[in-house]
């Protein structure tokens, strides 16, 4: 009956997408820091509303052949591997029951994001970090390929694209010992060389970080997911967990350009 109910009304899935959560300012590059508390409280809601994190592996099953997914399903993932997320997220949310992927630059395990020009020296996960969080952490946590170097993955060679992509995938599977099959295009970036090269490796699915819900039907390797910043309103949070974008969140972005440009006019 579920999977009849799953083929004939298809769920729309938030899928979220969160950078570092933690409480250690960097003004340059706090957009992508979500305070403990805050992050608490999303999931808290989460949880009080009904919502059930599932894992990229009932995603897909959902989403290529109509299986079970509870009747109100959510990913939570997380791209880049900052260490501060062993202590701040992951124990969270493993706390809670809730399944999470990290999305990792495996070429940059146990360095820095020396790739972020305005912070380039926040530290990113090694390797023996993933392993102890996988014997901690069990089921809640799983770890897939961003990458080797986060490197934009547009307007690359085809070459380039499948090192970045294989390279990754190998060491995320050395880490798992167990098959890895998910990617998340460093920066969201992706064009249709981008997306033909995945499609032909060893993946099920890639995601984007272009705003929308996950739904049956969509191209499996130019899946949505919405970002969440540090600057959202608790409102902007809910808008994005239900209808994939925030009103809000968007009105505001276009009234902060529209003073810069006006600003710039009479500078």
């Amino acid at each position: 009956m579920k999977n009849r109910e799953n083929r004939t009304s298809p769920k729309a899935i938030p899928i979220l997408c969160y950078h570092n959560v933690s409480d250690v300012r960097h003004a340059a590059f706090a957009l992508y820091i979500l305070p403990v508390k805050r992050f608490a409280r999303q999931m808290r809601w989460l949880r009080r509303t009904g919502y059930q994190p599932i894992s990229l592996d009932t995603l897909y099953e959902y989403l290529a052949h109509g299986g079970p997914v509870p009747a109100k399903p959510v990913v939570i993932t997380f791209d880049d591997g900052y260490r501060e997320l062993k202590d701040t997220a992951t124990p969270l949310l493993a706390g809670m029951g809730f399944c999470h992927t990290h999305f990792l630059n495996t070429g940059k395990l146990g360095g820095t994001t020396d790739w972020i020009a305005e912070a380039p020296d926040l530290p990113i996960l090694s390797g023996e970090e993933v392993r102890e969080l996988i014997a901690k952490h069990g089921k809640w946590v799983d770890f897939q390929a961003h990458g080797k170097n986060h490197l934009s993955l547009k307007r690359q060679a085809p070459e380039t694209i499948r090192a970045e992509i294989g390279d990754s995938i190998a060491a995320v599977e050395s880490l798992l010992q167990r098959p890895a099959h998910y990617l998340a295009y460093p920066y969201g970036d992706h064009d249709e060389m981008t997306v033909c090269t995945a499609a032909g490796m060893a993946l099920r699915c890639a995601f984007t970080v272009d705003q929308g819900l996950c739904r049956p039907g969509q191209d499996f390797f130019r899946l949505p997911r919405v970002e969440i910043f540090s600057n959202d309103f608790f409102l902007d949070f809910i808008f994005k967990v239900r209808f994939g974008g925030s009103p809000i969140a968007r009105s505001r972005t276009l009234l902060k350009r529209m003073y810069k440009k006006i600003i710039s006019v009479f500078a």
